[in-house]
């Protein structure tokens, strides 16, 4: 799977017809779009910290969270949100909705979902290394052949000898 930021329009795909009308509405307003990206933003951290607590490998960008936890982080997100401004709360925090959200709530005091492991590696300090597939690494340990096999000791990148001391 995926590591994305999530930002505005993510949040849009957990809101009703009436939440998005409403923020739209308040997306026209100066600086709202920031103040609600920087609102996922710091949810994706909370949420970040918590699967890390739990020991999990994540990409190493800030903000960027697993797919199989976006759900989750938007329901957390779309809270925040609502609570954050005046007169949205009768809007979206009905009953199915305060659900959704402790539901969330209790899969961040104990993520149980594994995580897939990130794509790709992304260096700040490399300028060639934006992204793109993770090398392949393959390793091959050293084999051990008993004497009777020709005495061959090693291979994968290793010396291949026919004679010489045993190990």
């Amino acid at each position: 799977m995926a590591y994305k930021r999530l930002d505005i329009q993510d949040l849009r795909t957990v809101l009703s017809e009436d939440e998005v009308q409403k923020l739209n509405t308040l997306s026209l307003k100066d600086g709202i779009s920031a103040v609600v990206n920087d609102g996922i933003d710091l949810v994706a951290e909370t949420w970040r910290g918590a699967l890390k607590a739990k020991g999990l490998t994540l990409d190493i960008r800030d903000y960027y969270v697993p797919s199989e936890y976006w759900y989750y982080i938007l329901v957390h997100a779309r809270h925040a949100v609502w609570t954050r401004f005046t007169n949205t709360t009768e809007i979206a925090l009905d009953d199915r909705r305060m659900d959704e959200y402790k539901k969330a709530m209790d899969l961040l005091e104990d993520p149980w979902l594994n995580v897939s492991k990130p794509d790709w590696e992304f260096d700040p300090t490399n300028p060639d290394n934006q992204g793109g597939a993770a090398p392949a690494k393959i390793f091959l340990p050293p084999q051990r052949f008993p004497p009777w096999y020709g005495g061959i000791k090693a291979i994968g990148g290793y010396s291949l000898s026919c004679w010489g001391p045993e190990y």
